[in-house]
């Protein structure tokens, strides 16, 4: 994995957009990736989750919860329920 990250030239960023997490899912043969982040917001936290079909870049399902403690986070990540849309 490390490997390709440094082929595509984003072991060093942190950063992978939508565009570029479909094309290391396809790579690693994958039909869904996941793609999200948590934003501070004044005192809130705000965690984001997405699930995108590789093949069709379309966003298959999706998460977001707020929380006014850092330490809260790991409790949300381990309650998310991914939601069809």
């Amino acid at each position: 994995f490390e490997s390709l990250l440094k082929e595509m030239g984003l072991a060093s960023t942190g950063i992978v957009d939508v565009s570029t997490a479909t094309k290391i899912g396809n790579a690693l043969g994958a039909t869904e990736v996941v793609v999200g982040g948590i934003v501070k917001l004044g005192n809130t936290f705000r965690l984001n989750i997405r699930v995108i079909n590789v093949k069709t870049s379309k966003l298959q399902s999706a998460f977001t919860e707020y929380t006014n403690s850092e330490g809260d986070i790991l409790k949300l990540i381990d309650k998310i329920e991914i939601k069809k849309q």
